[in-house]
């Protein structure tokens, strides 16, 4: 979802439409150890590329994620591919669920908001 007009903003604030969207933050090789391996709480990592048609369908998903609190990241496997194969990603969009460091579901293809969710209760 592109940014909101500044002319129907009223409108979408009266409707109660308008939905707080967060930047996702990219992650590499570098900063995957100190932000999800030792995070103190869940994280969800989107494993994605630019050119991948499936991953368009799952920002959406992991905004939301993001916007409603959950730790939520992506890798870019043309960027860090190490990071793929260390974790098994052969096709994207992956999104992996870690707990405690450890990966503890990964889903393959786009995924409800739903299915993620429940792994964090």
């Amino acid at each position: 979802m592109g940014s909101v007009d500044e002319n129907f903003r009223p409108c979408l604030e009266k409707s109660g439409r308008e939905t707080k969207m967060t930047k996702l933050k990219k992650i590499g090789e570098d900063e995957f150890e100190e932000e999800v391996l030792n995070s103190e709480v869940p994280v969800v990592v989107l494993f994605k590329s630019e050119w991948c048609p499936g991953c368009k369908l799952m920002v959406p998903v992991a905004e939301e994620l993001a916007g409603e609190g959950t730790k939520t990241v992506y890798v870019d496997v043309t960027e860090s591919p190490s990071l793929a194969a260390e974790y098994g990603v052969m096709s994207i969009p992956a999104t992996i669920v870690f707990v405690d460091g450890k990966a503890e579901k990964t889903f393959v293809g786009a995924v409800a908001k739903d299915q993620i969710t429940e792994i964090l209760k």
